[in-house]
């Protein structure tokens, strides 16, 4: 069964399932031609950079690894073993003649990640293990200002990791946010952890599918996690915060997710109210109901961000949460002629390195529509980053001109974006 990218959501298993099988080897003439295509993409060292961000912060990220003993992993192959948490950070950090010598801009995704895209999508060896991101390994963090850290959780799609989303990451660290992107252990394809290797989706290679109590208990995990993670950040003798300038005792969170990381935020916002916004990125809601003290409703900011073809009207889990469990500030906002990926950085990725140049033959063009829709991918990328900026400026910053942006006011600057209420 192939991972990466998936979602949970049959719908998206299947387009995406019909993209990995459609495409075909390269021939020697196709490849030529395909890096032909993407040699206006590279930057003066000779290698791909993602998109950079749009606010004056320079970026760091690290990797933590943080073991929550008050939970056994269930996913774990070895009995009676703590639940591991692997959280990316984004955080600001000092201006890059500061950093250059000292510290150097981190790869995209981790070697083993970027083989598995190289093997699954018709990529030349190396070519996404070549790609930076604009994130200063392991630099200095260096907030902007005194007071509340101001921190954003992250939950991926089904199968993903973190550093997918990385432009989505990088602009809100860029903005003076960290954003602490949570890789869930036996739910992500593979994640490298020092000291135990890798730690495999248990799905990988195999023939049979989770079923739906299986997207339950990743979802479960996933909201725990992050509940996790919340107490952490307010525990200045936890490992996710000692010796950190993240950590202060009044941290302003919000939340948002993608897919099944949806959903997660959905019961993250149940399970602690210390969750200030959630928005709900084009996935089914599922889960189990959070036991008391939970209170069983959000009265806390909610956003279900959409598509025109998965919405209230045609996804049976959005009008039950939205009219019974959403008891606060609720929109729904679609964003029109766009796929499921298209909230992920395979989105401007295709284009950067030239998946929609490639012959009919190898990709036809009408397996990436179906997963990406029509919408130009730098362009969808820009729309989608400024509204998660916008809500995450709203909740956590009190930004008035936030909460007008996802209100719908001033919406023609974003044709592209539907607000209901």
């Amino acid at each position: 069964m192939h991972l990466l990218f998936l979602s949970g959501l049959s719908r998206v298993s299947l387009g995406l399932t019909a993209l990995l099988l459609t495409v075909t080897p390269f021939s020697a003439a196709a490849s030529t031609t395909f890096e032909k295509n993407i040699i206006t993409s590279r930057n003066a060292t000779g290698k791909i950079t993602i998109p950079p961000p749009t606010g004056s912060y320079t970026v760091g990220r690290t990797t933590l690894y943080l073991t929550d003993k008050s939970r056994i992993d269930p996913l774990s192959p070895t009995p009676h073993e703590y639940r591991l948490v692997v959280a990316q950070i984004y955080y600001p950090t000092h201006p890059p003649h500061k950093l250059k010598g000292k510290y150097h801009l981190d790869g995209y995704v981790s070697e083993r990640i970027a083989a598995i895209i190289e093997a699954e999508y018709p990529l030349p060896p190396g070519m996404i293990g070549s790609v930076t991101s604009n994130s200063y390994l392991n630099a200095p963090v260096v907030l902007p200002k005194k007071g509340p850290a101001e921190i954003v959780l992250f939950s991926p799609g089904y199968g993903g990791t973190g550093s997918i989303y990385a432009t989505y990451h990088e602009d809100l660290a860029s903005h003076g946010y960290i954003v602490i992107s949570l890789d869930p252990v036996y739910d992500t394809v593979v994640i490298e952890v020092p000291g135990k290797g890798e730690l495999w989706n248990r799905f990988n290679g195999s023939a049979v599918d989770p079923t739906a109590d299986d997207f339950i208990q990743f979802n479960d995990l996933r909201s725990e996690d992050a509940a996790f993670v919340v107490e952490a950040l307010g525990d200045p003798k936890s490992d996710l915060v000692t010796g950190k300038d993240w950590w202060s005792k009044d941290a302003k969170i919000a939340m948002f997710g993608h897919s099944l990381g949806g959903s997660a935020t959905a019961r993250s916002m149940l399970l602690t109210q210390k969750i200030v916004g959630g928005m709900l990125i084009d996935g089914s809601i599922q889960g189990t109901p959070p036991p008391p003290p939970s209170p069983g409703i959000i009265t806390n900011p909610v956003i279900l961000f959409g598509t025109h073809d998965h919405n209230r009207e045609t996804d049976p889990s959005w009008p039950p949460f939205y009219g019974n469990i959403a008891k606060g500030w609720k929109r729904e906002l679609l964003l029109n002629n766009s796929g499921h990926l298209t909230f992920s950085d395979f989105a401007p990725m295709a284009k950067l390195i030239g998946l929609w140049d490639l012959p009919e033959e190898v990709l036809p063009e009408a397996t990436l529509m179906e997963v990406l829709g029509s919408i130009d991918g730098e362009r969808a990328m820009a729309v989608v980053r400024e509204f998660i900026k916008g809500f995450m400026g709203w909740v956590i910053r009190g930004d008035k001109e936030g909460k007008d942006m996802v209100e719908g006011k001033g919406i023609g600057e974003w044709p592209e974006i539907e607000v209901r209420e």
